[in-house]
């Protein structure tokens, strides 16, 4: 019984896992999250642009994402405490009511100063972080020099939390007086497994939604591409129009520049949606991605008929009376089947590195990946360093390449060294 290679073992594993990942992906999501991917007030109650949780286990400190439970409730009194240990201010406090009614939002700091943060009908959101005029009078008491443009962009809630001499940790209390028990949301500096983006939508949820669709768009793909280069592979070798005009495609597909054409066809046969979103139909992109893909897989195959066609048993059987298709059916396709496995195995990490391309044009159908690539350039976040969007996405898609790169490599040392 002949070894199995490690490299085999390796990309076996490997697909393996994405297999059932792509199984089990959707099913670890939010699919309401999902349909409302592009609705931005329902992503308003995330913290924005902010890096996955698990970041503070290498050496940062900054505060999660939290709701806050009342310590204490007397009649029309909540009092809700925030046990602040981190090195930057939260993003914002948002107070949250059922129905209007009367409403005082007051704050005690560590040091005992206690300010009256909103006074008047509640409203069903508040943000204390866009309480400025209060922030300033904190501000000023404290003896820090904030602007209006600092508290409105670089983050309305440091005056409570900040000090002349840095982070001003301890225990905060918010008194909250209302005819109804309000809720506390802390909008921290860290959120989820993946983070979010600039909309404060969870990337985790955008992540295993879209593995499955685009697993299968780049197999699709690479399949779709394989199997129109096998085909027209063995029809160019034949004599007469068929194999001049297959052998003319072939050329054209090679030359033609797959990233441009790509770009300006997608608009062409797709749409754009509502919120101005571009909507590819999945099979017009995956056959107009094999067709541009095809030609170097075609002219290989080509180059393989041809010297199957050289061969002796192919010389006895035309002296025998076989045409040149009943050869092409009979014995060279039997050579052009394992062949066309090792070139696909060539061609698969090409197309998971076109899809992660194209994606940044939103130019791929269906939510996927590209969909989160996509977001980064509609929503000028490319320059916004948010690496924990683009990191884990390049990672799994250059791990799902190397697999068919270790058995383009082990099926190039058995067969093609020999």
């Amino acid at each position: 019984m002949k070894k199995i290679p490690n490299k085999v073992k390796i990309a076996a594993s490997i697909l393996l896992f994405y297999l059932l990942a792509a199984a089990v992906g959707p099913s670890l999501a939010n699919e309401e999250a999902i349909h409302n991917w592009n609705n931005k007030m329902y992503w308003a109650d995330n913290p924005k642009l902010v890096p996955p949780s698990w970041i503070n286990l290498f050496g940062k400190n900054l505060p999660p994402t939290e709701n806050l439970a009342p310590t204490k409730i007397e009649g029309n009194l909540y009092v809700y405490e925030y046990d602040f240990r981190y090195s930057e201010a939260p993003q914002d406090i948002i107070v949250y009511s059922e129905f209007p009614c009367d409403m005082t939002i007051n704050i005690t700091l560590p040091d005992g100063r206690e300010y009256t943060l909103y006074r008047g009908l509640s409203r069903s959101k508040i943000r204390l972080g866009m309480m400025f005029m209060v922030m300033g009078k904190i501000a000023q008491d404290k003896g820090l020099n904030y602007t209006d443009s600092d508290l409105i962009f670089r983050g309305g809630l440091d005056p409570i939390f900040m000090g002349k001499d840095g982070v001003e940790k301890g225990t905060y209390i918010i008194e909250i007086t209302s005819e109804n028990e309000p809720k506390v949301r802390v909008l921290g500096r860290v959120y989820g497994i993946l983070g979010t983006d600039s909309t404060g939508r969870d990337i985790w949820q955008g992540f295993v939604w879209g593995f499955r669709e685009t697993m299968v768009m780049v197999v699709t793909v690479g399949f779709t591409a394989v199997a129109i280069g096998a085909v027209l592979g063995v029809l160019s070798a034949l004599y007469g129009i068929a194999g001049t005009v297959t052998d003319a495609l072939t050329k054209l597909s090679t030359i033609l520049p797959l990233v441009p054409v790509m770009v300006m066809m997608v608009p062409i046969t797709g749409k754009v949606t509502y919120g101005g979103h571009l909507e590819v139909p999945f099979w017009s992109f995956v056959l107009l991605m094999g067709l541009l893909l095809f030609g170097k897989i075609a002219r290989n195959v080509r180059a393989l008929v041809e010297t199957e066609l050289g061969k002796e048993y192919v010389e006895s059987a035309i002296s025998l009376g076989g045409s040149r298709w009943w050869i092409l059916r009979h014995h060279v396709s039997r050579a052009v089947l394992p062949y066309s496995v090792y070139q696909f195995s060539i061609v698969m990490p090409k197309v998971v590195a076109l899809v992660s391309l194209l994606g940044f044009f939103e130019a791929i159908p269906g939510f996927n990946w590209g969909t989160l690539l996509g977001n980064m350039i509609t929503e000028n976040q490319l320059f916004s360093m948010a690496w924990w969007i683009v990191v884990p996405i390049g990672a799994a898609l250059a791990v799902f390449a190397m697999a068919f790169v270790l058995i383009n490599l082990s099926i190039e040392d058995r067969f093609l060294t020999r």
